[in-house]
């Protein structure tokens, strides 16, 4: 297979991810420096009051009517080495109460608590669709606290944030919404687009991972076919045969001509000098006491 194939195969699947995130793209994370640990007893680790409330002081915290169906809040924080966990450490709780304005009829409660629909020892995730279950409705107009607590050992929490909101859409925004009965009409909306983008992304994203899938099956049967070519090639080379004694004449051929190679000579013709020295001193010594 070819290399650009194969990386157009991937870059086609990574633009789906990307296509799945939404158009929103934009995050807020909360100020969580005033969080304490909890004390273990389904107590809370960080309370935030959010602008519904209409307290000057609250204005620029973070507004829930900012979610989109593609939001998720993220919850990072930390517990005791020795916990045990069997269930998600954190729950959101999405708070109401009598306000000045009426709620929702279909809020369930005053106290909602939100299942992280996945989570680790130090991350817990909570999905827009779950919040919504758990609180009744999606008009967040009236939510005017959230709160992380614990499960039921103590927690400390380390960040917050919420992804893919909608800065200009406020609670302000729903309630001009409720009061010209648009509001259940912009609900259905958003939640149509959430559905068609989640299935157009599903769709690419199929697609994108068979595109994937061939380029890798097409690399391996090509990869499978130059090991099958070279082994076909392997067995139908000639087989070289020589004479007897060819070999060796070959290797003798083929060894080094080099310096090394004359040692021996020279050591032979310097022993044989040596030896006729000592032979010439011996005869003139004889000759000189005349005993040849």
């Amino acid at each position: 297979m070819k290399l650009k194939g194969f990386v157009g195969a991937a870059a086609a699947l990574f633009a789906a991810a990307v296509i799945g995130t939404g158009v929103c793209a934009e995050d807020y994370t909360f100020d969580v420096s005033a969080a304490v640990e909890s004390d273990g007893n389904w107590g809370q680790s960080f309370k935030e009051m959010t602008p519904q409330g209409g307290d000057i002081n609250n204005a620029e915290n973070f507004d829930p009517c900012s979610m989109t169906p593609d939001s998720e809040i993220i919850a990072e924080f930390s517990i005791p080495e020795d916990a045990i966990v069997g269930s998600a450490p954190v729950e959101l709780i999405w708070q109401t109460w009598d306000g000045p304005f009426d709620p929702d009829p279909n809020v369930k409660s005053e106290w909602n608590k939100v299942a992280a629909y996945s989570y680790t020892r130090d991350t817990a995730k909570f999905s827009y669709n779950d919040i919504v279950t758990a609180y009744g409705t999606s008009d967040f107009s009236t939510v005017y606290a959230i709160c992380i607590g614990d499960t039921g050992s103590s927690v400390l929490l380390t960040s917050l944030t919420v992804t893919n909101i909608d800065p200009d859409r406020t609670y302000l925004t729903v309630r001009e919404e409720k009061e010209n009965g648009t509001f259940e009409e912009y609900a259905a909306s958003e939640t149509q687009k959430a559905e068609t983008a989640s299935e157009e992304t599903d769709a690419q994203t199929e697609a994108a991972a068979e595109e994937t899938a061939q380029a890798a099956t097409e690399e391996m049967q090509e990869e499978v076919q130059t090991v099958e070519e070279t082994e076909a090639a392997a067995e139908t080379a000639p087989v070289e045969t020589t004479e007897p004694g060819e070999q060796a004449r070959r290797i003798a051929s083929a060894a080094p001509r080099n310096g090394t190679d004359y040692v021996p000579v020279v050591i032979i013709v310097v022993m044989t000098l040596v030896f006729v020295g000592i032979g010439a001193g011996l005869y003139i010594y004889l000759k000189r006491n005349k005993k040849i």
